[in-house]
């Protein structure tokens, strides 16, 4: 974990000082979002923070949480999750949430999983669950606004 919190805050800093980005969003997927995370809940300078597939626990292992730096992050905060993702079992990220500040946003993603794929029996495909995190991420994007679009 230090070497991705490293790698994520080197990349972070070298945007920052070579282009003229005015506002700076940090994240990614499963265990890249939560080095991110856990980057941002140690102080590290950033705007906002997009979490996709968020990692709350180990598989079949909802008793060991890995929540504990959630509640220090500051910085307008999407997470997307699906319903039957084995990492992020959905009634305990609720109580999660309901801890973390007024600026973390969670969206479900109905019967996807941990890869953000759906059942053929719910009726989507996993470019209409791809659309869906486009249309929420941009409507936070606009809410938060680091953008006029939406």
């Amino acid at each position: 974990m230090p070497v991705l919190k490293s790698c994520i805050a080197t990349v972070a800093e070298r945007i920052h000082d070579e282009s003229a980005v005015a506002k700076l969003i940090l994240g990614g997927r499963s265990m890249g979002g939560r080095a991110a995370s856990m980057l941002v809940a140690d102080g590290f300078a950033c705007d906002g923070l997009l979490l996709l597939a968020y990692p709350l626990h180990p598989a079949g292992k909802p008793d060991q949480l890995r929540d504990a730096h959630l509640a220090k992050i500051a910085v307008p905060t999407l997470c997307l999750n699906g319903t039957r993702d084995t990492l992020c079992r959905r009634d305990l990220m609720d109580e999660v949430v309901k801890r973390l500040s007024g600026k973390w946003r969670m969206h479900w993603i109905e019967d996807a999983d941990h890869g953000f794929h759906v059942r053929k029996s719910s009726g989507r495909t996993d470019d209409d669950v791809l659309r869906e995190i486009g249309d929420q991420t941009e409507r936070w994007l606009h809410d938060c606004r680091f953008t006029g679009r939406h």
